[in-house]
């Protein structure tokens, strides 16, 4: 059996100054999508590892990892969104490992650019679109629960949708360094989409976490409020419109 080692990241403190405490990470259900369905390939949960961020004063360094510590034959794995951009209220909180370095150099082939409100895709990247969703490559998103598309960048500029849909992404590679073990992360642009493309991940995609590669998908559907679990995902559309070799 091999290990999956999820790679969890954390929320900003409501109040400045406050500590990150161990607990506060996000996205593990969406990990946990990703776990159950790697798990069918002979993965079982390894270490969880901590990208902790360090506060402003603070004066523990930031935290490493050894490169011992990882199988060649596990997988590293993230459901939080990669991010670049930092000129954006809502922004993922960085830990500056080594090993968010690593995670970070795989995804930069394929992403330009990436914060909560808008995402570029690489020139390299956006040539595996598919036809009809060129616009794609660089999309505006607004703020609300399931991040829909506000802008799309078109030939004549960037043009308002109307559509309710919404843009998803994930990428595996072989290895993070040489030697090392293999990655795999996917997300949408908010939380709750990052949960909803792990579901359909696991089980209406699970391809796309076993082939090296980056994809990206549109989804579109129906955000209730209370409900027991997942299965309303299913009502979700989703159409993967690019694939490109890692």
């Amino acid at each position: 059996m091999s290990a999956l080692h999820p790679f969890l990241y954390y929320q900003r403190p409501r109040c400045e100054g406050r500590k990150v405490r161990v607990a506060y990470h996000v996205d593990v259900a969406a990990l946990l999508n990703l776990a159950g369905a790697l798990q069918r390939d002979g993965y079982l949960i390894g270490e969880l590892l901590f990208n902790y961020p360090a506060l402003a004063g603070d004066a523990d360094e930031a935290l490493g990892f050894e490169k011992a510590d990882f199988d060649a034959d596990g997988l590293v794995a993230t459901a939080t969104r990669f991010e670049r951009a930092r000129q954006y209220k809502k922004f993922v909180q960085r830990g500056d490992t080594p090993l968010e370095r690593a995670v970070e150099r795989a995804w930069r082939p394929f992403i330009l650019d990436s914060a909560r409100l808008q995402m570029v895709l690489q020139p390299r990247a956006a040539r595996h679109l598919k036809q009809g969703f060129e616009s794609r490559a660089n999309v505006t998103f607004y703020q609300g629960e399931g991040a829909r598309y506000k802008e799309l960048l078109t030939a004549q500029g960037f043009r308002k949708q109307k559509d309710r849909a919404t843009a998803a992404y994930v990428l595996r590679v072989k290895r993070l360094w040489d030697g090392g073990p293999g990655y795999i992360g996917a997300f949408g642009m908010d939380s709750t989409t990052s949960l909803i493309w792990s579901y359909l991940l696991r089980h209406r995609h699970p391809e796309l976490l076993r082939e090296d590669g980056f994809a990206m998908a549109e989804l579109s559907g129906p955000i209730p409020g209370r409900v027991p679990d997942l299965r309303f995902s299913q009502e979700w559309r989703s159409e993967i419109i690019l694939r490109a070799p890692a």
